[in-house]
């Protein structure tokens, strides 16, 4: 942009060309788009970072581009493409379910920055440009860990309510009889 204002700065106005001006616009307008890019761009990574899910954004490629404070927390800066994290068959599925205008979902353990083995719900979405031209990639890690251990333990006593409800009903039952048998009598 710079080198082109300095070109046209040192044309004289009567070498001056439709030509001239048009690769100006032309820059002009790239320049402006990209500003305006770059400003969408940090607003929607800090919009991500309010969320509890970690978030990836890639290109194409599966190159990663931004990821959230959570993501960073959770995993490290390390990663410079998806399939460093998750394997090269789920990526690969996830690309090919999403360019169906589809979003693709799966549970996932994966080893977190502190080497613990957690269990995630990866969700895989395509995003487009302004144009609808397929742009790249957003991944959401979702923790589920805790609320499986939870509905592990929640099953557990339900069983176990399941078991004293019928243990009380035979109880019932032989209450029921023995008072029979005693005002019979």
């Amino acid at each position: 942009m710079k080198k082109l204002l300095i070109k046209l700065k040192n044309i004289k106005n009567t070498e001056l060309n439709a030509e001239h001006i048009s690769k100006f616009q032309e820059a002009l307008l790239i320049n402006t788009l990209n500003d305006n890019n770059k400003i969408k761009q940090a607003k929607i990574v800090e919009a991500f970072s309010f969320t509890d899910e970690s978030i990836i954004i890639t290109d194409i490629a599966g190159n990663i581009k931004e990821i959230n404070k959570i993501f960073e927390k959770s995993f490290g800066k390390k990663y410079k493409s998806v399939r460093e994290l998750l394997s090269p068959e789920t990526v690969d599925e996830s690309i090919k379910h999403t360019g169906k205008n589809k979003i693709w979902q799966s549970e996932i353990n994966l080893t977190t920055s502190e080497g613990k083995s957690e269990l995630m719900i990866v969700s895989c979405n395509l995003f487009k440009d302004e144009l609808q031209r397929p742009n790249g990639f957003v991944y959401s890690f979702k923790n589920v860990t805790e609320l499986k251990k939870l509905d592990g333990i929640n099953k557990q006593l339900i069983s176990k309510l399941r078991e004293r409800n019928i243990q009380l009903s035979d109880v019932n039952k032989r209450l029921l009889v023995d008072n029979l048998f005693l005002s019979s009598r």
